[in-house]
C-alpha cells in the first residue's frame, strides 16, 4: 500500500472525550504485503470512506461500502478494510474514547445497532462540512465539530439494520468457532478439526475473504479478550490463561507489538 502525504492528523483531549481524527490518500493493492491486517483498538472508531472499492471486516461480519458510508467499530471488535482489486482509496477516520455510561457509548453498545451507517445527502454533507475545515479549527471548535459529528449519528442511525456480505459457510463456521471458544483452541488444527475442513482449506479461506490468516485471526481475538480482563483488573498471568495463551511470553510479546506496552506497563496505566 503506498501513501500518499496525509493531509492532517493530530489527537485532541477534553475533560469529557479523548480523540484522535485522521485524513488520508493512498494507492491499495489487495497482494500488496503492506496491507492493513486485522486489529481492534481500545476506542470506538469511525471510518468514513470518501472514494475507493472496498469492504469493510468489523465484528466477523463483512460490508461492502460506497462512498460516504461509515463503518462503526465498537472497542475490542477486530475489523479491517479489504480490498479484491488495486484502488485508490481516500477516508477519514476519528478514533474517539468515550466515558463509561454516557449516552452515546449507551447508544452504540445496543444490541441492534448496525455497525455500517449510511447517511442521508443532508446529513453526508453536514459530515463532510464539519470534518473538512477540522483540521483548520481551534481547540474548541474541535472538540466542538466532534460533538456535533456524534449527534448526528446519534440522530440519524435509527434505521434497519443494514445486511452484511454473504460468506462461505466454512468460513462463517470458523470464525464463530474461534469467537465461542478461543480459550480451549491450540492451534488452527483444531478449528479446521472442528469445521471439517482441511488446514490448507481455513488458510485460502481466511486469506481470500479477509485478507489474514487464521492464526492470526485467532491470536488476535485472544489478545482482544486477555485486554478486557486486564481492563477488569486481572492479573497478566490470569489474563493470559483465561485468554488461552499457553505461553506467557508470547503473550507478552504479541501485546507489546499491538500496544507499545508490556501487559504490566499497561496495568499501571490504569491506576
Amino acid at each position: 500500500m503506498e501513501l500518499f502525504p496525509t493531509i492532517s492528523s493530530f489527537p485532541i483531549t477534553s475533560p469529557t472525550m479523548k480523540y484522535h481524527f485522521c485524513e488520508a490518500k493512498c494507492f491499495c493493492n489487495p497482494d500488496d504485503s503492506f496491507y492493513e491486517k486485522t486489529h481492534f483498538h481500545s476506542v470506538y472508531e469511525f471510518y468514513i470512506n470518501i472514494e475507493g472499492n472496498l469492504s469493510f471486516m468489523v465484528n466477523n461480519q463483512i460490508y461492502p461500502l460506497a462512498g460516504g458510508d461509515i463503518i462503526i467499530s465498537r472497542p475490542g471488535e477486530l475489523h479491517n478494510p479489504l480490498y479484491t482489486e488495486p484502488t485508490v482509496h481516500k477516508y477519514r477516520c476519528l478514533w474517539i474514547y468515550l466515558e463509561k455510561g454516557s449516552p452515546f457509548e449507551r447508544f452504540f453498545d445496543n444490541e441492534d445497532f448496525s455497525p455500517r451507517y449510511t447517511p442521508s445527502k443532508r446529513t453526508a454533507a453536514a459530515i463532510d462540512g464539519l470534518l473538512s475545515r477540522f483540521a483548520e479549527g481551534s481547540p474548541t471548535e474541535q472538540n466542538e465539530a466532534v460533538r456535533v459529528f456524534l449527534s448526528l449519528i446519534f440522530e440519524n442511525t435509527k434505521h434497519p439494520e443494514q445486511s452484511a456480505a454473504p460468506i462461505p459457510k466454512s468460513l462463517k463456521a470458523a470464525i464463530e468457532y474461534i469467537d465461542k471458544s478461543f480459550a480451549e483452541i491450540r492451534s488452527i488444527a483444531d478449528v479446521a478439526e472442528q469445521c471439517y475442513i482441511s488446514v490448507p482449506t481455513i488458510n485460502r479461506l481466511f486469506k481470500k475473504h479477509l485478507n489474514t490468516t487464521p492464526n492470526d485471526f485467532l491470536n488476535m481475538t485472544k489478545l482482544s479478550k486477555a485486554k478486557k480482563l486486564l481492563d477488569d483488573g486481572f492479573s497478566v498471568t490470569d489474563s493470559c490463561v483465561q485468554a488461552g495463551f499457553s505461553n506467557c511470553s508470547y503473550f507478552i510479546a504479541l501485546f507489546k507489538k499491538q500496544y507499545g506496552l508490556t501487559p504490566h506497563q499497561y496495568k499501571g496505566t490504569k491506576k
